[in-house]
Parts: C-alpha cells; structure tokens; sequence
C-alpha cells in the first residue's frame, strides 16, 4: 500500500486497531534457526528480540537470511539485530508509525505499551486490517438498519 494513499485511508487510526498480536519474540542468545523455524509457519516477517521484558532490537527477515548463510542455523539472534528500533506506540496514529519504520528500512515496527511488546503494526497486514475495520463497518450498518426497520415493523418507534 503506497505513502498517498495510507494517510487517507489510515488517518486517525491509532496503531492497536490494526496490530498483529500473535507474534513470536526471540530473545538475543536464540539461534537463528529458532526464527527460521517461525518463518516456516509464517510469512516472512520481522521478530521483536526482549530481554527481561524490555525491547533490545528487531530481527529483520533480510537480516535472518543473511545470519543464516554467514553463521548458519547455530549462529545467534543478537549478531544480526537492529537495537534501538523504532518502535509504535499505542494511541499513536498508524500513518505516522509506519512513516517512521519506513525511515529505518523497518516493514514491521514492534507496538509497546507500558515498556512491553505487545503486538506488532506491519504494512503486510494493512490492507487485511482495512478489509476487516470495512466488513464490521457494513455488518454494524445493516444491523442498526435491520434493527430500526424490526422495530418499525412492529409499530414501536
């Protein structure tokens, strides 16, 4: 989904409404493999790496690849992050979010909320995102709809 038409489409819509919140964390002693193994189930994707609870950096897919053929599946997690990732916060608007992880090469920013990961705002679900906000959007219509016209029906206002 092209920069133009996000802002319209995504404008006022903070980043926990079109959050990931299955994802596989790793932490920086985990062999590649480990992520590798995510992948498999998985489309390709960026891994948020904690430690203690905290955030230390983000495993891109690219880097994944790269770790696998320089230090194969044994190598470590923590020789291919990127620390200090941007991060999305909640409440914050989506546009504004992924403007930044564009900034930084990221496709797939890890959403934190009180110093936690708690899902993960990638571009790859927006569109699945909007598909879903659309269909409970006509789903609430033709219910109001459906419920005002039952009750007219019936003769009561």
């Amino acid at each position: 989904m092209g920069a133009a038409r996000l802002r319209p489409v995504f404008a006022g819509v903070p980043v926990e409404d079109v959050r990931v919140t299955e994802f596989h964390p790793l932490a920086p002693g985990n062999p590649l493999q480990r992520a590798g193994d995510f992948s498999a189930a998985a489309p390709p994707q960026h891994f948020p790496v904690v430690a203690a609870g905290e955030l230390v950096g983000v495993l891109r897919w690219e880097d994944l690849l790269a770790g696998r053929v320089e230090r194969g599946p044994t190598g470590r997690v923590e020789g291919g992050i990127r620390r200090r990732p941007v991060e999305a916060r909640i409440g914050e608007p989506v546009e504004r979010a992924i403007g930044r992880g564009r900034d930084e090469d990221l496709w797939a920013l890890p959403v934190i909320e009180e110093g936690r990961v708690v899902g993960l705002c990638a571009t790859e679900n927006l569109a699945d995102s909007l598909w879903l906000r659309e269909a409970m959007a006509r789903v609430r219509t033709r219910r109001w709809a459906g419920s005002a016209g039952a009750g007219d029906a019936r003769g009561r206002a």
